[in-house]
């Protein structure tokens, strides 16, 4: 395995050449040594079980306490590969045990991961603590998840460090990770839980806040109730879903994933209002817990909207589509509060490359423009209040201005021959699209912005293999200038004319040529000299002519 900064004695380590680490530590090796990842001979020797190596490492100094990029230490490396034989020598020499992850994993945490119950065993009797992570998820809780029914079963003996809600609640996780194969065995751990709840009177809590979320999710909470959902596979995926939901929370990876299995389940069954309500739900949680700007509210902003193109627009009867006009909404609103945020972020720079992530607002403006696409097709249908609803949000949108890393506008996006919610995907409806460039327009929205290489709407428009004509007129008719230049100097009709159309072919230029459009480009034509003389947006104007 090649390491890049890896020392000899780091790659005698991971060939398990205890005579060569030997030879070479007697000859000065450094034992602390880095690669670039931050790896030492010790994390490597701990990772791969090597006791004998680690002994001599340690020996001669090796740090037991040096972390890589993740805050990942010796004992959690040893711990997370089941060597239990290494994490006891490591305590026994003073590793740290309550040292923490980025994400607030202890080394139980990742004994517990591994499977191995005999690490478990180590660490628990070297006093481990059932310490959360970042995300409230304990050691017990990660067996659940893991399905290691094993060290439940060890861990719920541990009267010391498992309280019996937390017990009930691992044997609740417990019979949810097995609901979708072995739905016996899951029946048999939320029975044990039920029992357990009854016995000690522990009650699960409902939250009234969740209407109409409850409206078709309901959790079996009594013994009768329990017993209904046995052999109904839909009753019993539901109810997993619920105990995900309450024990792990909304934002936890495992039950996002459910989440995100259960609506595409109910999508497929065409029960789409079941989804949207799942979903949309889950969206206003993580509105809630997690703020804008994070990848797990943007990947379920996401999804809805793949699903409204997919599937709402599609429905048989128009008006059927007005039943999800306030979830469209919702969504466009919180595109729009995303963006706000997101212009705002110190970093954001116009003009400089960068990685496309789910932190930058690149991401969110391309589903933005699939929301305003959907709601002009709503809006022959909409009420005059709802339609006023809609320019208005349209109107706070185009005021914020957002672009993306290359100075690219909402108006660009409305020109594009694509637009994309995700780069491997295609786009859910074409583009360009004059009924969102006019809804951009009637919201105040500049005809001719600039990108970082000077590009305009029309420009975008030019380089078009066909010009559609009623888009045109109408981003003429707002005001965008026919002879405005990019920074390589083409205008719309140097662009036509190299793709072999003359402007006349497409449009009157005099009836769309001003005045000062005139001036500007005699200006530049016979060199007049305009710099300092002009005010200064008079020579912006020129500049761009």
């Amino acid at each position: 395995m090649y390491e890049s900064g890896a020392s000899p004695l780091w790659a005698a380590t991971i060939g398990e050449h205890l005579g060569v680490v030997r030879y070479l530590i007697s000859k000065g090796a450094n034992v602390n040594g880095l690669t670039y990842s931050n790896s030492t001979p010790l994390t490597v020797a701990c990772s791969r079980g090597f006791l004998d190596i680690v002994k001599v490492l340690v020996q001669n100094g090796a740090n037991l306490e040096v972390t890589d990029y993740h805050g990942i230490t010796c004992l959690m490396l040893a711990a997370s590969n089941g060597h239990h034989k290494v994490v006891e020598y490591l305590l026994s020499v003073g590793a740290n045990l309550k040292r923490r992850r980025i994400d607030g994993k202890t080394a139980l945490h990742e004994g517990v991961h591994s499977g191995c119950l005999e690490v478990v065993k180590v660490l628990i009797d070297h006093k481990a603590e059932m310490r959360p992570d970042n995300c409230g998820e304990t050691p017990i809780l990660t067996a659940s998840c893991l399905g290691h029914e094993h060290i439940v079963q060890h861990l719920i003996t541990r009267e010391d460090l498992i309280s019996k809600e937390d017990e009930i609640n691992a044997l609740e996780l417990l019979g949810s990770t097995f609901a979708e194969k072995k739905q016996e065995t899951a029946m048999k751990y939320w029975k044990l839980a039920m029992h357990k709840r009854c016995m000690h009177i522990i009650p699960i809590e409902q939250d009234d806040s969740q209407t109409p979320f409850n409206q078709f999710f309901k959790e079996a909470i009594t013994p009768p109730q329990l017993e209904k959902i046995q052999g109904n596979r839909a009753a019993i995926d539901t109810h997993s879903l619920l105990v995900k939901m309450r024990v792990l929370g909304l934002a936890h990876c495992t039950t996002i994933e459910a989440i995100r299995n259960k609506g595409e389940e109910f999508a497929a069954k065409g029960q789409l209002k079941q989804c949207i309500v799942l979903w949309m739900y889950t969206l206003k949680v993580h509105q809630r817990i997690l703020g804008v700007l994070n990848p797990k509210r943007f990947s379920f902003l996401m999804s809805l909207t793949n699903l409204f193109f997919n599937r709402v627009i599609k429905l048989p009867l128009r008006s059927n589509i007005l039943l999800y006009f306030e979830d469209v909404m919702n969504l466009f609103e919180n595109c729009t509060q995303e963006i706000n945020v997101g212009i705002s972020r110190p970093h954001r720079n116009p003009g400089v490359n960068k990685t496309l992530d789910f932190y930058y607002v690149d991401r969110i403006i391309p589903v933005a423009m699939h929301l305003m696409l959907l709601l002009t097709k709503l809006k022959p249908i909409l009420s005059p209040v709802k339609l006023q609803r809609v320019n208005d949000a349209v109107r706070k949108l185009v005021e914020l201005n957002p672009l993306d890393a290359k100075g690219v506008s909402l108006m660009h996006f409305a020109w594009a021959t694509v637009v994309f919610c995700r780069a491997e995907e295609a786009a859910i409806f074409p583009f360009p699209s004059l009924e969102v460039l006019n809804l951009l327009l009637e919201g105040g929205a500049n005809p001719s912005p600039r990108d970082c290489s000077g590009n305009t709407p029309l420009h975008v428009l030019g380089k078009l293999r066909k010009v559609p004509g009623d888009m045109l007129e109408a981003l003429l008719a707002a005001g965008a200038h026919l002879d405005m230049k990019n920074d390589r100097g083409h205008s719309f009709e140097s662009l036509r004319a190299s793709q072999g159309q003359e402007l006349c072919q497409l449009v009157n230029p005099v009836r769309h040529t001003s005045l000062q459009c005139l001036a500007a480009t005699t200006i530049r034509r016979r060199s007049v000299p305009y710099k300092g003389v002009l005010d200064k947006q008079l020579e912006r104007f020129v500049d761009f002519h």
